[in-house]
């Protein structure tokens, strides 16, 4: 079905794939950033380096896209009820202490 010109309809809606996120505004736009930031690193090296390469890579690319982080910084996340207390995330948007679901 071709829905061009129908945006004045009435119910009309136009089709989204992203789904409203369980995560806090500031988990989200962390976890964003962290992820654009695994991207930009997988691009520039390609596949086949040691974990520990793409890590330290992990370390320069927020400073390059002028993103502040801290390195294995410890969060608590809830789950299931029970909660994983002092998980460490290599890099997350300074400031995230906990990431609410």
């Amino acid at each position: 079905m071709n829905h061009e010109g129908r945006e004045g309809h009435e119910g009309f809606k136009p089709f989204s794939m992203r789904l409203p996120s369980p995560l806090s505004a500031e988990a989200e736009d962390a976890m964003s950033n962290t992820i654009g930031c695994a991207i930009a690193v997988h691009r520039a090296l390609g596949p086949g380096f040691l974990e520990s390469i793409y890590k330290k890579a992990m370390y320069i690319e927020p400073s390059a896209q002028g993103i502040s982080y801290e390195s294995e910084k410890a969060i608590t996340v809830p789950y299931r009820g029970g909660l994983l207390i002092n998980f460490r995330v290599p890099v997350l948007k300074a400031g995230l202490k906990r990431v609410v679901l």
